[in-house]
This record gives C-alpha cells, sequence and structure tokens, in this order.
C-alpha cells in the first residue's frame, strides 16, 4: 500500500504536507512519533474513517481496526463480538481464535465479565476473523502491563503468521513494541 502528496490539515495546523509513504505487504510497520504528528490520523485515513484530506492511497483494501480501546458491543456475547467484523460468518474459525487466546471458557459471556487484557484479545480476534488482508492497530496495549503486552504481541504475532500475515499498520509511542512487532519502523 503507498499514500501518495498526502496532505491532511485541521485548520491552520498542517499535519501532512505532501507526504509519500509506503507499507510493504505482508509486513508489519511500526508508526511512531510525538503525540499530535498524526499517526491516530494516518490510520483513519487509510481506513476511510477521515475522507478530508489530498493525495492518493494506492493498493488499500478494507481493513480490520484495533483500537486504542476494545469497542466491544455490551449486549453482545465474547464470541458475538468476534463476528461482528465478518458479517457474522466464520464461527468455527472465531471459536478456533477464542480458543488459542485463552478465552474459551468466555465465549458466551459479555464484555462486563472480562478484564482489560481480555476484551484486548476479543478485538484482536475480531481483527484476524475478519479475514481482511491489511490490519490497523492504533496503540492496541497501551494500557497493559508489561508481562500481559509481552504475551499478548507474541499471540497476535502467532495469529498474524497463521492468518497469511496481513500487512499490518501499528501506531505505538512504545520504542520496544516497535521493535519487538515491526517489519520496518517509519517516524513521523
Amino acid at each position: 500500500m503507498e499514500l501518495r502528496g498526502l496532505t491532511k490539515k485541521f485548520g491552520d495546523n498542517v499535519i501532512f504536507d505532501n507526504c509519500d509513504l509506503v507499507f510493504e505487504e505482508n509486513k508489519i510497520t511500526a508508526v511512531m512519533g510525538r503525540s499530535g504528528r498524526g499517526k491516530t490520523t494516518l490510520l483513519n485515513i487509510i481506513a476511510g474513517l477521515d475522507t478530508d484530506y489530498s493525495g492518493e492511497i494506492i493498493g488499500s483494501s478494507p481493513c480490520a481496526y484495533i483500537f486504542q480501546e476494545p469497542r466491544l458491543l455490551k449486549g453482545a456475547t465474547v464470541l458475538e463480538n468476534t463476528l461482528i467484523g465478518s458479517g457474522f460468518k466464520n464461527r468455527e474459525k472465531a471459536i478456533k481464535l477464542l480458543e488459542e487466546m485463552e478465552l474459551s471458557d468466555y465465549i458466551n459471556e459479555y464484555p462486563k465479565a472480562l478484564s482489560g487484557g481480555m476484551a484486548m484479545r476479543v478485538s484482536m480476534a475480531r481483527a484476524f476473523v475478519s479475514g481482511r488482508s491489511v490490519i490497523l492497530m492504533d496503540e492496541a496495549f497501551k494500557s497493559l502491563d508489561k508481562d500481559l503486552k509481552y504475551r499478548l504481541y507474541d499471540m497476535f504475532l502467532r495469529l498474524w503468521n497463521s492468518s497469511g500475515k496481513p500487512t499490518t499498520i501499528i501506531v505505538t509511542h512504545d520504542k520496544e513494541e516497535a521493535e519487538y512487532l515491526g517489519d520496518t519502523i517509519i517516524e513521523l
């Protein structure tokens, strides 16, 4: 995927000025930078959530988006939340992923029964069940303790490898995370 001539402003504040970026297919690119440099804006543009920019995106395809918070529906079970991104298809795949993520005992539970780390695993499972060829992650691991982060990093990498290595863009402030997960690191 390639962004050519990306220009994005919020009023007089220029976030991107004729910026060109390349994200290699089937690789994980970690995007780092200070707050306010446009990391989340970049993901929102790629996802099609922000259309107020100029420039073009080449090779874009529908994305799965793992946000900073899990964004689970309170009235849906863990399994239902996992299936949302796939149009409620791939039930067997969802159950298998939830088992791999140590959530098989929670398939029929609601989000209120989950810890923060468990909810993030459901969000990750939802992204992989969707079958999308692009995954966007916006500081998905930021509120987790260090031991849990590394367990989830390893879980994420196992799923990523077994899912055909979808092109992945991870936004993070954590240099260790970028180095652990990223094939490439881009500094904004």
